[in-house]
């Protein structure tokens, strides 16, 4: 899979350079997507963040859960990011399958679907993946398909290295009826 990456600031968040760059940045994804909003020429919510620079991104293998100050900073400067951008999450259940569950509410608009898109992820959908992330230096990720161009964009949230939701305009987020649980022992 190719990946192109982009986030607003390619520095350390530590120097005031960054910081101011990364609030114009910040500024300038919350205005791009009002206004993508408020035009909805063609149903995109990000169509224009191309312009943001791009930086490799490692994922890494988390080996225990961050601490609950580490992890409430980071789910804290997300949920801030999102609040800016006009984003709300609805939130997938915490089973382990939840970046499969947030792919299938984007996908199908029911994260139940989440074993069909596990299966499915090998064949790659012809979509844009595009995270808006807690971590300090990287506010956006953005994954295409490789060998395709994307004919969906799918929004997610990913906080601490820990969870993914699924991604809406504040105000259109789907309400969820609970369901009963089925256990199979």
């Amino acid at each position: 899979m190719n990946e192109s990456h982009s986030n607003a600031s390619a520095s350390s968040s530590s120097s005031l350079n960054s910081s101011v760059q990364d609030t114009e940045d910040d500024q300038t994804i919350a205005s791009i997507l009002a206004e993508e909003e408020q035009s909805k020429v063609d149903g995109r919510l990000g169509k224009r963040l191309s312009h943001l620079d791009s930086i490799p991104h490692t994922p890494r293998v988390n080996g225990e859960i961050p601490d609950v100050n580490h992890a409430t900073l980071d789910h804290e400067r997300l949920s801030e990011r999102l609040v800016t951008y006009g984003l709300a999450e609805l939130q997938m259940e915490g089973d382990g399958n939840c970046q499969f569950r947030a792919l299938a509410d984007q996908l199908f608009r029911n994260p139940d679907y989440h074993k069909h898109v596990r299966k499915q992820v090998i064949k790659q959908f012809g979509a844009k993946i595009c995270l808006v992330t807690s971590f300090r230096d990287t506010c956006y990720i953005e994954i295409l398909p490789k060998d395709k161009n994307p004919t969906r964009e799918l929004w997610l949230s990913f906080w601490s290295e820990v969870h993914y939701n699924s991604l809406y305009a504040s105000g259109d987020v789907p309400t969820r009826v609970a369901r009963k649980k089925y256990w199979l022992f």
